[in-house]
């Protein structure tokens, strides 16, 4: 199978950022989970 550099490019590109938008959103939940289980209320900008 053939796949021209530019399009290769863009495949790689869409991976990779699909990859990091998916640890992103994992850290955030892991944190948000790890401070609902230690009762730390997050901090809310009111102004």
């Amino acid at each position: 199978m053939y796949v021209d550099p530019g399009t290769g490019s863009f495949i790689a590109q869409a991976v990779i950022a699909g990859v990091l938008g998916f640890l992103f959103v994992i850290r955030k939940w892991l944190r948000d989970m790890w401070r609902k289980i230690r009762g730390v209320k997050e901090e809310t900008d009111e102004e």
